[in-house]
């Protein structure tokens, strides 16, 4: 079967993170916040050194949580070139992720790991450069991203690919 070009927003759907009050933050004990900090501009991976907590008896909506296979990706910095650092959330450890953050969850045909590959390349950090914008804080929005192709194989295909790298 042949890739077909799709739009990533046909692939994912897109959650904003959680906004919360400095008063919400706690030493330890908490529920544990991903911000930017948390992933690594040169490795794409998700690093646990900078942690923040928030009180845990806060009401924190389901879709505000972490989940295995969720790409974290950063939507606003004062750096201009980690605006669209991207993640692969590996497990659920009940992580939350903050207002400056997103998720992509890939849908049925699309794998994660896959996705995570395109949107490290130089052709997605290409796009982003492109489009940002902002003098002080960059912002990433959802419509600036979802029209961006991706040449989609299968699944079978997909897989075979994140195996070989």
């Amino acid at each position: 079967m042949k890739p077909i070009e799709e739009k990533l927003g046909n692939l994912v759907s897109f959650t904003r993170g959680l906004t919360y009050s400095k008063n919400n933050e706690v030493e330890k004990g908490g529920v544990l916040v991903l911000r930017a900090t948390n992933i690594d501009l040169f490795t794409s991976k998700l690093v646990l050194d900078e942690i923040k907590y928030i009180d845990s008896k806060i009401n924190i909506k389901e879709e505000k949580f972490a989940l295995p296979g969720d790409i974290l990706i950063c939507t606003a910095s004062g750096s201009k070139s980690h605006l669209g650092k991207v993640a692969l959330i590996e497990k659920d450890q009940g992580m939350v992720f903050g207002g400056f953050m997103a998720v992509l969850r890939c849908k049925s045909s699309c794998n994660p790991k896959f996705l995570h590959l395109i949107l490290t390349s130089s052709r997605f950090k290409s796009y982003l450069n492109r489009i940002s914008d902002g003098a002080n804080i960059n912002n990433l929005k959802f419509s600036q991203i979802e029209n961006f192709k991706i040449f989609l194989p299968s699944l079978d295909a997909q897989q075979k690919i994140v195996d070989k790298l």
